[in-house]
Parts: structure tokens; sequence; C-alpha cells
């Protein structure tokens, strides 16, 4: 991995189309290959003088081990604040914290739809989610039509 400190390089895709793609100081490319264990998939031109940090894969899974670790300890931690699992024997929660993924979700991202199938609950650790639901509400409205009679009419939205 790779984490341009000074300059600028392109990447050249191979059958790529479209403008030419270029990556400059404060950003990192040969992540993908490492985390999929795959070759790489592109070649990289240095398009000035190029300053860089390198991280090879040992010290790569190294640090992404411990970042899991301590993010699985802040997810315990925060799990047993939780009015849900106040009650939870501590394994019970030290195997949910296990299997349980943490996922980021952008401004504007749809996390699911109405209609998709129910095979998760989310727990919200930071941000604000906007939901909303179809709800079918009936009117229904009685006004006489003679006497000691009535007519309902029912309209559904």
């Amino acid at each position: 991995m790779y984490i341009i400190y000074r300059g600028a390089v392109e990447v050249k895709i191979p059958n790529h189309k479209g403008p030419p793609i270029f990556i400059e100081s404060n950003d990192v490319f040969g992540q993908t290959a490492l985390q999929n264990k795959e070759k790489r998939n592109a070649t990289i031109v240095a398009k000035t003088n190029v300053e860089l940090f390198t991280l090879f894969k040992n010290d790569y899974d190294s640090v992404v081990y411990e970042f899991k670790k301590l993010q699985k300890q802040n997810n315990m931690m925060f799990l047993r604040e939780l009015n849900q699992f106040k009650f939870w024997k501590l394994e019970d929660l030290e195997e949910l914290n296990k299997i349980i993924e943490t996922k980021d979700i952008k401004e504007g991202d749809v996390l699911y739809q109405i209609g998709d199938e129910t095979d998760m609950f989310y727990i919200v650790l930071s941000g604000t989610l906007f939901m909303e639901t179809i709800v079918e509400v009936q009117n229904s409205i009685r006004y006489p039509i003679g006497l000691k009679q009535w007519e309902t009419k029912t309209t559904t939205k």
C-alpha cells in the first residue's frame, strides 16, 4: 500500500476509457490488492517527483487486525450501554459482538426500502437516519340523507 506524501501519479488501467486518473498528495493507492489478496490491476506512473510512504502486507494486516480489535472493544462498550442489552449475560453479549459488523452509510444512501426482505436489524452507533413508511389512513364522514337516516362515505389514502 502506498500513501503519497508529496507529488502525483497517474493510474493506468488496461482498457480504461475516460479521462486519465491521477492520485495526488494525501491520498492512498494499492490497498485493494492487499485487502483482496490479488495481483495489481493497474500500472502507476509518477507524473512529478513523488515522495511516498509504503506499508507492506504483513504490516498492513497487523494494523488492520489491531484496528478491528479496538473496534470490537468499542462496540462491546457501546452494546453494554444499550437498554436492549443491559440484562444480557456477558458471554451472550460477547458472542453478539463477535458476529456484528460495522457498516458506514453515507448521507443520502438508502439503507433498505419498503418491501425488502427482513434479514437483519440495525443498531445506530452515530448519526441520524430518516425513516419513512406508507400508512393507510381511512377517513369516514357520516351525513344525514333523511330522517334518522345516515350515509357514511369512507375514503382511503
